[in-house]
């Protein structure tokens, strides 16, 4: 389905085990984690976040999308966003810019639209 953009969708996140997990339908604001293997304590042992991202379609429903967010490298756009918070209430910086469709923030493990 094309997508078209969402201009102020905010939602509560929550950290699920991974999208086909036990928590039920994934929504808006779900994430999960790639952990590196090294050993160390959180937020220093995760490669990346995967967000459930608000998207709106062309026919008008509402979904998500998950999109991944990398902490530990360069993606091939050649970002990177630093973790900080909590396991359960991360928050990334700088901004998510999933550009045509959602821009925001992950504050303490919420999304808020800008």
């Amino acid at each position: 389905m094309p997508l078209r953009p969402i201009s102020k969708v905010s939602c509560e996140g929550r950290l699920v085990d991974h999208p086909t997990g036990t928590e039920g339908p994934v929504r808006q604001g779900d994430f999960y984690y790639k952990f590196l293997p090294n050993g160390l304590p959180f937020p220093q042992n995760i490669e990346s976040i995967v967000i459930a991202i608000p998207v709106l379609y062309s026919e008008g429903s509402q979904g998500c999308s998950f999109t991944e967010w990398t902490v530990a490298r360069r993606n091939h756009c050649n970002a990177q966003w630093s973790l900080s918070g909590t396991l359960e209430k991360p928050t990334l910086n700088p901004s998510l810019h999933w550009v045509g469709v959602w821009h925001g923030w992950l504050r303490d493990g919420n999304l808020i639209s800008c």
